[in-house]
């Protein structure tokens, strides 16, 4: 874990923590007793899970409301700055944090669950959803529901033959496309192999 704070326009490291278990074990004991109530901070906190050969982090903007406006603005203007000189490819979420739960492993989880939740809908979109999703849409072959089960015609043999042929996957596509009234026979002309 590294915390930093900007001092005298410059980000400078105010403390470094080595893990000594899992991310989520340490994450309260390293992270609750950095929280000023008056001076906003940058905490990167690393996880123990790896991506492209190093480990992710997360970065924590700490940034209370007690905090003078001056501190505010200069922290969300260089977070960006720190993230891009960091690697926005090793950090794995970036959290604002401006009340001290939101700076547990609590927090962290429920900041967690609101990012994977859906987003809330306005009442016309959720009108719009349900309409959507009581409304049956045939889009396919097997959507279509047929009013009886089947016919069954005798096939000539070069149909049979053809048949026979796609089921052994010999064949891609198979056409029927002549019936024989006066005998009730299919006859194949096209396919595709």
């Amino acid at each position: 874990m590294i915390h930093m704070r900007i001092v005298e326009e410059e980000i400078s490291l105010m403390k470094s923590v080595k893990v000594c278990g899992n991310w989520e074990d340490d994450f309260d004991a390293n992270v609750k007793p950095l929280q000023d109530a008056h001076l906003a901070s940058y905490i990167l906190y690393r996880l123990d899970s790896k991506k492209r050969g190093g480990y992710e982090w997360i970065l924590l903007t700490w940034m209370p409301e007690s905090a003078d406006v001056r501190q505010k603005t200069l922290y969300s203007s260089t977070r960006a700055i720190l993230r891009r000189q960091f690697g926005d490819d090793l950090l794995a979420d970036d959290v604002v944090c401006h009340d001290v739960a939101d700076m547990s492993l609590e927090g962290y989880k429920k900041h967690r669950a609101s990012k994977a939740a859906p987003a809330p809908l306005t009442a016309m979109e959720a009108e719009y959803q349900l309409n959507n999703e009581t409304t049956m849409t045939h889009n396919s072959f097997a959507d279509v529901h047929s009013s009886f089960g089947g016919i069954a015609f005798p096939l000539t043999p070069e149909a049979t033959s053809e048949v026979k042929k796609f089921a052994k996957r010999k064949l891609s596509y198979l056409q029927f496309v002549s019936i024989f009234l006066f005998n009730s026979t299919f006859m194949a002309f096209e396919n595709l192999s």
